[in-house]
C-alpha cells in the first residue's frame, strides 16, 4: 500500500479515491527518492510473476531513470526479472550516465 502513494508521481491522474489517506508529496530529499525507487520496484514485481522490463531508446532516458535502473538491477526480489534495453550506439555520447551505469553493472 505504501508504494501506491509513492508511485502516484508517475500517473497523478490515477484515482486514489478509495485511499483518501494517501497523499502524494513532492520528492525533495534523498530518502524520499530512495523510498520512491523502492515503491516503484515493489509495484513492478507486485504480481509475483516473472517480469520483462523492456526499454527502447535508452539514449533518451534522463539521469533519474538511469539511476532507478541501477537501483532496480541491484534490488533484491524473489520475482524473476529480466531487464532488456536498446540504444543507438551513435547517440550514447549524448547521455554519459548510460556508460556509468553499464560500467557499474559490469563491475558487479
Amino acid at each position: 500500500m505504501v508504494w501506491l502513494s509513492a508511485t502516484h508521481h508517475l500517473h497523478p491522474s490515477a484515482p486514489l479515491a478509495e485511499h483518501t489517506d494517501l497523499t502524494p508529496r513532492p520528492i525533495t530529499d534523498n530518502w524520499q527518492r530512495q523510498r520512491f525507487f523502492e515503491a516503484l520496484a515493489s509495484a513492478l514485481v507486485a504480481q509475483a510473476q516473472p517480469l520483462m522490463l523492456l526499454l527502447d531508446d535508452l539514449q533518451w532516458c534522463d539521469q533519474a531513470t538511469l539511476d532507478f535502473l541501477g537501483f532496480f538491477q541491484r534490488w533484491r526480489t524473489t520475482t524473476p526479472v529480466m531487464v532488456c534495453s536498446k540504444a543507438r550506439v551513435e547517440d550514447l555520447d549524448d547521455q554519459p550516465g548510460i556508460g556509468l551505469l553499464l560500467a557499474a553493472l559490469r563491475r558487479e
